[in-house]
């Protein structure tokens, strides 16, 4: 358990990231359904949300130089503050160039923002408390995201309003932070193995990694938009981006804990082949004209979420598995900039899928790739080479935001 002290101590921190969340998951669902509404083309989305994951690797690498030169509070301050005016000026001026521009500052403000309550919290927490804080803090990410898609109801996605609450929310997530009084900690040190190393680790996990990532990123970029292109309303292109995100966070562990009794490469291709399989429910149910959101359709969702968003943890916990304790955060380190390129490719490629085979191409493109990932996981566990029990660890869901998570992973050696 954590202690009570401990707790108190990270209160302000996690209370900062659940509002940031609620903004944050918001806005980027907000961002695709005001674009379709602008009728900006396909390509022109993609390019939005290739622009905020390239502004995001830019920033993992920026924010940490800024809290080694002003700190974990001021660096918090101005990415907020940064991310809060970027909010307002997407509807202040609405065109394809200042939204871009927009959109990939942004993806370095948020960059920052997860840099800096990941720093903090691992630097204050306790070796035997990692797994528990990185359980609450995932728990509190999802959560955050569901609850912001819950916001898409209040007001017209057309005017100003949903953007300025985008706006106080981000602003809003600055006040607990920042009267904390919870002593800043010194950034750890961060490292990556290269792609190439890690693929000869893993090919498996490396691919799983790269592929997760062209599809949760063009799940941002167009899971409101395709569904919207389809005749559903703003609050149900909402309803399905926070079922995903509940789906998410419902089987990391249920879908974890059978990789921990089986062999990952059999729980890999089985949680790939349930998110193609996903796929193709939902594309047939809204081939079939669908247009409002029914109970299978919310079980369709929550389990294309929950496979793809586990498809990540697995393919670290495979990884970790042929690692050594002191080269697993590195090794982790490398597979989320892999993730984040194939996020940055995602929805350019989709966007090319779309345009030949319409909105619902989106759920072809996410069949066909889950498809590979399972095929490439049959031929792993037929070629490759046996998991080493000595290294062999157990399963932790691990969040896609910063690299400062990664520290927060306790198969890892204690960074303090």
């Amino acid at each position: 358990m954590i202690s009570r002290t401990r707790l108190k101590s990270i209160v302000a921190l996690l209370t900062s990231f659940l509002v940031m969340s609620v903004g944050h998951g918001l806005l980027n669902t907000l961002t695709g359904i005001r674009a379709t509404e602008e009728q900006y083309s396909d390509f022109l989305i993609a390019g939005f949300t290739s622009g905020y994951y390239l502004g995001f690797i830019a920033g993992t690498y920026i924010a940490g130089r800024w809290i080694a030169k002003v700190g974990h509070i001021r660096t918090f301050a101005a990415c907020a503050t940064l991310a809060s005016s970027l909010a307002l000026g997407l509807v202040l001026l609405v065109s394809p160039a200042s939204w871009l521009i927009f959109r990939t500052i942004y993806g370095m403000c948020v960059a920052g923002l997860y840099m800096v309550i990941e720093s903090w919290l691992n630097g204050t927490s306790k070796n035997d408390e990692r797994g528990k804080i990185l359980s609450i803090y995932m728990i509190i990410s999802y959560l955050g995201i569901v609850l912001g898609q819950g916001v898409i109801y209040v007001a017209s996605t057309e005017g100003f309003a949903l953007f300025a609450v985008c706006s106080i929310l981000l602003s809003v997530c600055l006040v607990p932070l920042t009267v904390s009084n919870s002593v800043q900690p010194e950034l750890p040190a961060q490292g990556k193995l290269q792609p190439m190393k890690l693929f000869r680790i893993s090919p498996l996990a490396v691919i799983g990694c790269f592929c997760a990532g062209l599809i949760l990123g063009s799940f941002w970029g167009f899971g409101p938009v395709f569904l919207i292109r389809l005749g559903f309303s703003a609050g149900d292109a909402a309803f399905f981006v926070g079922a995903t995100q509940l789906g998410g966070l419902l089987l990391q562990w249920p879908i974890g804990s059978l990789s921990d009794r089986f062999d990952r490469r059999v729980v890999i291709g089985g949680t790939a082949l349930l998110g193609a399989i996903s796929s193709v429910v939902l594309f047939f149910m809204l081939y079939a004209g669908t247009n409002s959101v029914t109970i299978p359709f919310f079980v369709a969702c929550v389990l294309f979420g929950g496979s793809n968003y586990a498809i990540y943890s697995l393919c670290i916990a495979l990884i970790n598995d042929f690692l050594s304790p002191e080269d697993l955060v590195k090794a982790s380190g490398g597979l989320l900039a892999l993730h984040a390129v194939g996020a940055v490719a995602g929805p350019l490629a989709a966007s090319g899928v779309m345009a030949m085979a319409g909105a619902n191409g989106f759920m072809i493109y996410n069949f066909v790739i889950s498809l590979f990932i399972a095929g490439v996981a049959l031929f792993q566990l037929k070629k490759g080479r046996k998991i080493p029990e000595e290294t062999s660890e157990s399963f932790v869901p691990l969040p896609r935001t910063g690299v400062g998570v990664l520290s927060l992973d306790p198969r890892g050696e204690d960074p303090k």
